[in-house]
């Protein structure tokens, strides 16, 4: 069968290079026409499976007492909190706060009721709750009462009395949770007794809704949050003021990943480069890598924005190994061009090019099966973006070995053989030393790596389990600062 489609491979790509480097440019361009639908996600529904019990329930208790979208923004005034000073800088503060277009109503100390200072009967309490500014309330036994409560305490204002909440409450998105109840709907119907053709149809258009609110939501939260910010930093001379909250959260968590996603393919290609350099010397032999490096990675990301599935936390660094799986495929094949170009300095291209493929086909698509096996071992698991990242990896490696054996080929023969290749001093000298010892010292050699594997079985009985979310980031950055 292999001989099969190698002949077949040979007679198309080989025979028609060009005609094949046009096919697989339409192809990725066709793809990247999907990038701008290509999106990130790092909302709580993203974490779970869409039939997920829980999630059903959750979703009931807010329908019944509504929406739990509410940002946290603590105040550490830089004098007494309960001063009179203090407590108008967080009546402006809240005025500005409640004056953003998505912030529905604001909790502070100032506003929610008390009922121990002093206390009031039920016959009093019928009449009207005071709070904190009310004439008659006594402002010590507010701070008390504010400081130990069950409701208050710990949650408005901090076991030592020096810091304070805001709660900022924001507009619940309708439009997205009728969407969600829709969806959910279906999903019931589907697990009773499956759905219609319509349904089904149905379904798949309420995703894409679902997608495209949330999308709009969370630039809208977003431009809350950094006016929220902004709004903060007018105080900064009165208090330290830090934003915090599950959206405000998500919010930074988006803007990670993105981050992320530059930082991680922009260190994986500059290291491609120096790596290639160093290793081949050549031009050709770091261009065309690259070239189909960047293919494999537009290629995937555009099928990514088509099939509508987000990029989470947990499947950010795919770029990053796209990149590192498709260069080993094509170092693979450069390799062993290289190795017949000096075995054979006489022979032409096609021999050359032939051969290459030829060796190298059937080790490289067990290299591939056996990583898509390990990636697609994920699909098992009950938590979905996990799952999604098993997904996501299976088709990244299928495009890679696709395009790493349509372009490279192909762009080989277009090339004439150049100089005979030579070895590379750098890695023979690497290859060398290794080599070297392993000859000489073959007993040391077993001995150190029995010692290194029993020390490696000690540390791994020493793993732990840790889902401190917060424990997940820097010290110095927002989510953390938030969080604390």
């Amino acid at each position: 069968m292999i001989r099969a489609i190698l002949k077949i491979y040979t007679r198309l790509v080989l025979g028609h290079p060009r005609a094949c480097l046009a096919g697989v440019a339409f192809v990725v361009v066709l793809a990247g026409l999907g990038l701008p639908r290509f999106h990130i996600d790092a909302s709580g529904d993203s974490l779970l499976l869409e039939s997920d019990s829980a999630l059903g329930l959750y979703r009931q208790v807010r329908e019944e007492y509504g929406t739990d979208d509410f940002i946290v923004v603590t105040v550490e005034p830089k004098s007494d909190l309960f001063s009179d000073a203090v407590l108008d800088m967080l009546g402006t503060l809240s005025a500005d706060i409640e004056a953003l277009d998505q912030v529905r109503s604001v909790n502070s100390i100032l506003n929610v009721p008390l009922f121990e200072s002093p206390p009031v009967s039920r016959e009093e309490l019928a009449e009207g709750s005071t709070n904190l500014l009310s004439a008659r309330t006594d402002r010590e036994l507010a701070r008390r009462e504010l400081m130990t409560s069950p409701l208050y305490g710990n949650r408005l204002v901090g076991e030592g009395g020096e810091l304070t909440a805001i709660q900022v409450n924001l507009k619940e998105d309708q439009a997205q949770t009728e969407l969600l109840n829709q969806r959910a709907g279906l999903f019931a119907k589907r697990r009773e007794g499956g759905l219609t053709d319509e349904e089904r149809e149905s379904l798949q258009a309420v995703r894409e809704q679902i997608q495209s609110a949330r999308l709009a939501w969370n630039e809208q939260t977003r431009d809350t949050v950094y006016a929220l910010e902004k709004i903060a930093e007018r105080y900064a001379d009165e208090a330290e003021i830090l934003v915090g909250g599950l959206p405000a959260i998500n919010i930074y968590m988006l803007d990670y990943i993105r981050q992320d996603l530059v930082v991680f393919g922009v260190a994986m290609l500059s290291i491609i480069v120096v790596i290639l350099s160093l290793i081949f010397g050549k031009p050709r032999w770091v261009m065309i890598p690259l070239i189909v490096c960047g293919a494999a990675v537009i290629t995937m990301t555009g099928l990514l924005g088509y099939a509508n599935v987000a990029v989470t936390a947990v499947s950010s660094n795919f770029i990053a190994l796209m990149l590192i799986l498709t260069l080993s495929l094509v170092i693979h094949l450069a390799v062993r061009y290289r190795e017949l170009r000096a075995e054979m300095p006489h022979a032409s291209q096609r021999v050359l090019v032939r051969r290459m493929v030829r060796t190298k086909f059937l080790p490289s698509i067990l290299t591939a099966l056996t990583t898509m096996v390990a990636f697609g071992s994920l699909v098992v698991s009950d938590i979905r973006p996990v799952i999604d990242f098993g997904w996501m990896m299976v088709a990244g490696l299928s495009v890679a070995f696709f395009l790493t054996f349509m372009v490279l080929p192909s762009m080989l023969m277009l090339l004439a053989p150049g100089k005979k290749a030579s070895t590379n001093p750098v890695t023979d000298r690497i290859t060398g030393v290794f080599s070297s010892l392993i000859r000489r010292h073959p007993r040391a050699t077993v001995a150190a790596y029995g010692i290194v594997g029993v020390i490696s079985v000690a540390l791994m009985l020493q793993l732990s389990i840790d889902n401190r979310f917060v424990d997940y980031y820097d010290e110095s950055t927002d989510i953390y600062r938030g969080f604390e």
